[in-house]
């Protein structure tokens, strides 16, 4: 069973939740880093 993952359009960082990909993506966009409590929910793509 494949699990759909997100991937932030800015740094590239997988995640399960649409959501969190999505906060990553602003977090990114506005701060040109990343925020260690958003990164920390990232998973690997296989």
């Amino acid at each position: 069973m494949k699990t759909e993952l997100f991937q932030c359009s800015e740094c590239g960082m997988f995640y399960k939740d649409k959501s969190i990909a999505e906060k990553c993506r602003k977090w990114c966009a506005e701060h040109q880093s990343c925020n260690l409590e958003i990164i920390k929910h990232t998973v690997t793509k296989k």
